[in-house]
């Protein structure tokens, strides 16, 4: 049996090019929300869901007859994946680390984490839209200004919008939508909040990364983007192109 792990679009495309191919999968996501929208595959028992640390992975691998791994979770949930890759070593699973294709983003101000990002920050004027998503808001409610000047776009779960809340954010500073988004939307947005500078993690090709770009270079805004962590693994290409040749 197959494990894929991760919510992302990659995770749910590559469950359902498995699952076409009668091929024995299983999708675990982190929260309900992530298995709603998982929406081809509704009420499907191969979908599970629910944060797990690495002894409770462990014990998946061994009721669910796990052979392999493959983590297809968010490039910036370095704590998952560390979790993910010790329950394999424990377990002596195979494990696949699925990577995002990387973009160029140049004349951004580059930081390499929120930490940083947010000492950056105080020294940046105007208003600011993060995009960064909503659990690690309290790392910037230190900034001169936080709930004037900071507006945010987060998933439309109920432990995002209660995030926002408790760091202090007016509804009107809030938008919860599920993304991607279009470079026409994220265009739409700066211009509606009068936006003077957007903060981005360098979340690759299939996060919306490169809308999020364009969009503030058009707007001629001023981009803080925080690199992802460095890692190996294969390509969405290369491990479809692996699971095809054990079909063969």
């Amino acid at each position: 049996m197959n494990l894929i792990f991760g919510g992302t679009s990659e995770g749910r495309e590559l469950f359902s090019w498995m699952k076409e191919r009668k091929m024995p999968v299983l999708l675990s996501v982190a929260t309900d929300y992530g298995k709603e929208i998982c929406t081809d595959f509704e009420n499907d028992p191969a979908v599970l869901s629910g944060r797990l640390n690495a002894e409770e992975m462990g014990q998946l691998f061994s009721v669910q007859g796990i052979h392999r791994v493959i983590d297809a979770t968010h490039p910036f949930a370095v704590e998952v994946s560390a979790n993910i890759r010790e329950a394999c070593k424990q377990c002596n699973i195979s494990y696949i680390r699925l990577l995002r294709k990387n973009v160029e983003y140049p004349g951004a101000l580059l930081c390499h984490s929120t930490v940083e990002a947010a000492e950056l920050l105080k020294k940046e004027p105007g208003r600011i839209l993060l995009t960064t998503g909503s659990k690690e808001l309290s790392a910037f409610t230190g900034v001169p200004g936080f709930t004037e000047r900071f507006y945010v776009r987060v998933l439309p779960s109920e432990e995002s919008l209660h995030l926002c809340h408790e760091a202090g954010l007016p509804g009107s500073h809030i938008q919860a939508m599920q993304g991607p988004f279009s470079e026409k939307w994220n265009r739409l947005l700066i211009r509606e909040w009068k936006i003077d500078l957007l903060v981005t993690k360098a979340s690759g090709t299939r996060g919306g990364f490169e809308e999020k770009i364009s969009a503030a270079q058009k707007e001629g805004i001023r981009v803080l983007v925080i690199v992802r962590p460095e890692e190996e693994g294969l390509s969405f290409e290369q491990i479809l192109k692996m699971l095809e040749e054990e079909t063969v």
